[in-house]
């Protein structure tokens, strides 16, 4: 374990009374390792700030029983940086950064701090968390400036973990990696990603090398929320290890609401991973944090919650086993009809049948009938009509 003793003071960063309206960011970048191994991967500390730093100062909080620091060192801007740690107790280590000819930090977004380690010996699989505490930066007049900051992980082998990297807002359009840490060769995965879609939007979705070889499906069910499905008709998979899987686009909304937020999870919801034979594996997931800033503007969004059409969503998941959801908008108020047929074309359940106000809705189908009794599996079909609309999608069900 790396220990160092603050030879210098951060003078004037907490006698300042003014505190700025402007936050800058710090987060963390996971990475991955095995019991008794270094760990793989950049473990960094990104930081993102728009004005000069005369300096900064953060406690890092680990579970030193699973996690040990072995060196730390300033990289790209912090590189001439005198970048010290305290260990003030077990898993807890006091950063300093300052610079005694007077340098300031130059603005900019990028990983600043490398952390080497290595994962104890016998350390069982796990996600062990990284967290961001008491943070302080100050400005070239030595006043405190408003922070944020975000966790993250060091993911220990022995289990198939599923994480949306945490990302931050630098001009427009910062990439955000879809992580996939897998002990085997995978067959398909699906997954929905939600998000707060009056601050922010998801687009530019892309694979990997690692998933090239898969067909890729996406469907928006509704604003802030996008189910997405990775499979292959050729036998292809997705190869065990870790790197990363997906890339997307993050962008802020101009037309935003007044409040302004600088922290956003972006989630991971039900997320299905299956092995090379169409097995159900066991599986962790882990949400992201986007961090953004974005100026106070007047504008209502609240016509952004109301659809622009009808729409009936494909089901999910699909296939399933016990339940499904399926998702429907309508633009105006409608009375819907949505209900449950099998292939002979005889209906078995009526999920809705009543009169909706416009917007977004889910109903979820147990796979019973009318009676209460559980179906067979098959495949069957769901029908909606709302006024003039009507559509038609398929479903499976699977014991």
């Amino acid at each position: 374990m790396i220990k160092h003793t603050f030879l210098v003071c951060f003078v004037g960063l907490l006698l300042a009374s003014h505190v700025s309206a402007q936050e800058d960011f710090l987060l963390v970048r996971d990475s991955f390792g095995e019991a008794g191994q270094t760990i793989t991967g950049p473990l960094e500390i990104v930081l993102a700030n728009r004005n000069e730093l005369r300096g900064l100062q953060f406690e890092l909080e680990y579970d030193h029983t699973v996690f040990s620091i072995d060196a730390i060192s300033g990289i790209n801007r912090l590189a001439e940086f005198d970048v010290r740690s305290n260990e003030t107790s077990a898993g807890r280590l006091t950063f300093l950064v300052t610079d005694l000819g007077g340098s300031a930090i130059a603005p900019g977004s990028e990983p600043v701090i490398a952390i080497d380690g290595t994962v104890m010996p016998q350390t069982t699989s796990q996600a062990s968390p990284l967290k961001l505490r008491n943070i302080i930066f100050s400005d070239s007049q030595g006043s405190t400036l408003a922070t944020a900051g975000s966790d993250g992980y060091v993911f220990v082998s022995g289990q198939n973990f599923l994480r949306v990297n945490n990302g931050h807002q630098q001009v427009q359009g910062d990439t955000i990696a879809i992580q996939l840490y897998s002990e085997a060769a995978v067959g398909a995965l699906q997954f929905a990603l939600s998000y707060r879609h009056e601050y922010i939007f998801l687009h530019s979705l892309q694979k990997t090398t690692r998933s090239e070889a898969m067909d890729l499906q996406t469907n928006t069910v509704r604003p802030g929320e996008v189910i997405i499905l990775l499979t292959s008709t050729s036998g292809q998979t997705i190869a065990a290890g870790t790197d990363a899987l997906l890339r997307f686009v993050v962008d802020s909304v101009a037309t935003a609401p007044s409040r302004p937020i600088s922290s956003l999870r972006i989630s991971i919801e039900n997320p299905v991973l299956s092995d090379t034979d169409g097995q159900v594996v066991a599986h962790e997931a882990f949400d992201g944090t986007f961090l953004l800033r974005i100026a106070p503007a007047p504008v209502s969004v609240r016509d952004s919650f109301v659809p622009q059409g009808y729409s009936l969503a494909q089901n999910y998941p699909n296939p399933f086993n016990p339940e499904t959801i399926i998702r429907y908008q309508l633009p105006i108020e409608s009375e819907v009809k949505l209900s449950i047929y099998n292939v002979l074309g005889h209906k078995i359940r009526t999920l809705a049948k009543e009169k909706k106000n416009a917007g977004f809705y889910d109903v979820t189908w147990d796979g019973r009938d009318h009676a209460g009794i559980q179906v067979a599996t098959g495949v069957y079909v769901y029908r909606m009509q709302a006024g003039d609309f009507v559509e038609v999608k398929k479903l499976m069900l699977l014991r």
